[in-house]
């Protein structure tokens, strides 16, 4: 409103106070310095109008709201009337570009507007130019406002498509809260990405390639449903791995010298010198072999080691009971290597019995890793891994936390831990490697959460502990937490994945159980693979 309308206004009604010798004195001294201010340039003032509309169950449910209304606002000093005549015009006024339609339309000093209006609301997230173009996901917050999801760090204002931020994210929350349904909903998000045409134009290798780490087939229908490919792994069935069908290069000898010492260790021995020479020669000779006679490679291998037979814990016989026929030959002495990230976008993987074998998960876990990072090569990657902790007791898991985490990241690759054992975590002497290098966590309800926990090692303040012990298990609401307290890109938002108009049958393909996998094989032997064949007779089992 321009100053002079303003002034004119004002002194209207000091006039009209004065002319009918209003007692209000305290009313006529704001007014002067009110004009004071004006004039002063130190306020300014507009037009104002305020509509509360309210709704009810019934007539007598709408007057009961109505007069509660009115007392409240009446004691904060608001003179509110209701609207009698023009109530299509107020009911309009609320609408954008209705401003027209105002019914009541008052002045109000630019002091008083920002009495009230808070002028702040929940953060809103980024909805485009990430790192991977537009943001993954749209989430609702506590207050029903839009939240574009982002793994990676993001920077509002700037154009940050094609940069390699830090993406990690932790997913941290008890059972019955809604990690597995969470995750492969956004793992279902994720493959948008896979498009050609979300990459920009110079991209080297324009595709996806997600890998989830699975416990207790969490994630299988939905991999599945996906047109994913899903291996589980179980002892003593052929994991289908064969290390020596790897190409013949110094990195990959390397790797092999690492795996078969281990191998060879898992006794609590120790490898000699000579031992880790013989085992070198014996993987250089299998690798020069034509890949055709590669097979069993475990077996080729100790066809270049000599047998000590004076010797019952010789190298030699260390490793036979890897090889095909002992205890361990299922997990690599396999005739062909099926492993390979090229042919589909997911690929799953169960550990549910394997994580509880000591003798090969650390084996198994490395294998799978080193073939994960020899496929960083431009595409792009991610990584679930549910229960991570699980996976972390091997050396290969220390060294990928310590080192594989930052090379994903320069390699357009992040990965999304999952766990509702946040004092299993805590236990590794990597925990804090693992969290310090998290660009976003995601901390679902646990009214029993351990404030220590969550404070002094996952970078929860005291008001974010409080919301997240403060949710329902139910709610289907999460906190989410970019960045950290400690910069300026920290910020946190409750959003909310309510799913609960999903039929039951859609909610059991998002999560999985050991319940279900009977019937889903069942369901896959008759059918096929192709989710087009056997998705919707999926759902209509469920729903009986």
């Amino acid at each position: 409103m321009p100053k002079q309308e303003a002034l004119t206004t004002l002194n209207r009604q000091i006039k009209r106070m004065q002319a009918t010798q209003d007692d209000a004195i305290s009313q006529l001294t704001d007014l002067e310095f009110a004009k004071d201010e004006l004039v002063s340039g130190k306020i300014c003032f507009g037009d104002h109008h305020m509509t509360l509309m309210l709704y009810g169950d019934s007539i007598e449910e709408v007057q009961r709201y109505s007069n509660e209304a009115i007392t409240k606002l009446s004691e904060l000093g608001f003179i509110v009337t209701l609207s009698n005549i023009a109530l299509d015009e107020a009911y309009f006024s609320q609408l954008p570009c209705n401003f027209r339609f105002r019914p009541r339309v008052s002045m109000i000093s630019s002091k008083n507007f920002v009495g009230l209006n808070s002028l702040h609301n929940n953060p809103i997230g980024k909805a485009e130019h990430n790192c991977w173009g537009n943001a993954v996901s749209l989430l609702r917050t506590s207050t029903n406002t839009p939240f574009y999801f982002n793994f990676h760090q993001t920077r509002m204002g700037r154009d940050d498509r094609g940069d390699m931020h830090l993406g990690h994210t932790l997913i941290l929350g008890k059972s019955g809260t809604g990690k597995t349904v969470l995750a492969t909903f956004l793992l279902s998000q994720l493959t948008a990405f896979s498009r050609p045409e979300t990459f920009l134009a110079g991209s080297v290798n324009k595709k996806l390639t997600a890998i989830y780490l699975d416990k207790d087939y969490g994630a299988e229908i939905a991999i599945r449903a996906m047109g994913g490919q899903y291996n589980r792994l179980k002892n003593g069935l052929p994991t289908h791995f064969n290390p020596f069908m790897l190409d013949k290069t110094e990195e990959n000898i390397s790797f092999l010298n690492t795996l078969i010492g281990s191998l060879a260790t898992s006794d609590g021995s120790m490898l000699s010198t000579k031992e880790k020479i013989d085992i070198d020669k014996a993987i250089r000779a299998v690798l020069s072999l034509n890949k055709l006679d590669r097979e069993y490679g475990i077996t080729r291998l100790l066809e270049n080691i000599q047998e000590d037979t004076e010797n019952p814990n010789s190298l030699y016989s260390r490793l036979t009971i890897w090889k095909k026929g002992g205890i361990y030959g299922w997990v690599f002495d396999n005739e062909s290597d099926q492993l390979s990230f090229d042919d589909r976008i997911i690929y799953g993987f169960d550990g549910t019995e394997i994580l509880d074998n000591a003798a090969v998960i650390n084996a198994i876990a490395y294998y799978l890793l080193y073939r994960v990072q020899q496929t960083l090569d431009g595409r792009r990657m991610v990584v679930f891994l549910d229960e991570f902790w699980k996976w972390l007791q091997g050396e290969s898991f220390r060294e990928f936390t310590f080192d594989g985490l930052k090379t994903m990241r320069k390699k357009n690759g992040f990965v999304v831990p999952i766990t509702q054992s946040p004092s299993e975590i805590l236990k590794s002497d990597i925990a804090r490697a693992i969290i310090e290098q998290v660009e976003t966590f995601i901390y679902l309800p646990n009214s029993k959460a351990d404030r220590n926990e969550y404070i002094n090692h996952f970078r929860v303040s005291e008001k974010e502990f409080d919301l997240i012990t403060g949710l329902e298990d139910d709610s289907r609401m999460f906190l989410v937490k970019k960045g950290n307290e400690n910069d300026n890109r920290g910020n946190t938002v409750i959003a909310k994945l309510d799913l609960s108009a999903l039929d039951r049958g859609d909610l059991k393909v998002l999560s999985g159980s050991a319940d279900n996998i009977p019937i889903i094989d069942r369901i896959l032997e008759k059918y096929g693979h192709n989710p087009n064949d056997w998705l919707a007779i999926f759902r209509a089992e469920m729903e009986k």
